[in-house]
């Protein structure tokens, strides 16, 4: 779909404002789950592979999306306005899962999902002051976060390499793939534990 046109005008500071605290809150999280994570070996059956599929789904969304110039709509953003954000749960609740503590679990959805959550609407208002008519369309017909799986294609059709450029996307992937490794190396104990 394409823009209203006035996005040149339009004001991102509240956006990038609280994207601080959502980074920051994301940090805090990632050192917790480092230093408290008692893992288990059915909980890290579970919780590494929503991890990768995370990290997938926030390469694909970031190397799809054309950010300010139109509201995208095709491959991944067909079956979920917020692919980026949705991935990025998908990560935590792996983390909070291969934690396996309940101070973690609890930081994830009384702090960390919230966060993420605001950060969602911030955007979404900021979209429909953007692209009125377009996104307003788009929201009529494509669920928040919760993927329409009916409406599943190849999700990875549109996307394009050249668009993580600049976006830090790979080096954070492979970061939180780090720390994943991290924690099961440190807390190895795990894999010991049924």
């Amino acid at each position: 779909m394409e823009s209203s046109g006035n996005e040149i005008s339009a004001d991102r500071s509240k956006i990038k404002s609280f994207s601080r605290i959502r980074l920051y809150a994301g940090y805090l999280y990632l050192l917790l789950i480092l230093i408290f994570a008692t893992p288990r070996l059915s909980p890290v059956i579970v919780g590494a592979p929503l991890i990768i599929l995370g990290i997938f789904l926030r390469i694909v969304a970031r190397g799809t999306i054309v950010k300010d110039i139109e509201v995208t709509t095709h491959g991944i953003y067909s079956v979920t306005r917020n692919p980026i954000y949705l991935g990025s749960a998908l990560i935590g609740l792996g983390f909070a899962l291969i934690g396996t503590n309940l101070w973690i679990f609890s930081c994830y959805f009384l702090i960390l999902f919230p966060i993420y959550y605001y950060q969602i609407l911030l955007e979404e208002d900021f979209l429909f002051s953007v692209h009125e008519p377009a996104f307003r369309e788009y929201m009529m017909s494509t669920p928040r976060f919760l993927p329409d799986f009916r409406r599943m294609k190849d999700i990875t059709a549109y996307m394009k390499f050249s668009r993580l450029e600049g976006t830090g996307e790979i080096p954070s992937s492979g970061l939180i793939l780090l720390i994943e490794a991290a924690v099961l190396f440190i807390h190895r104990s795990w894999f010991t534990l049924a």
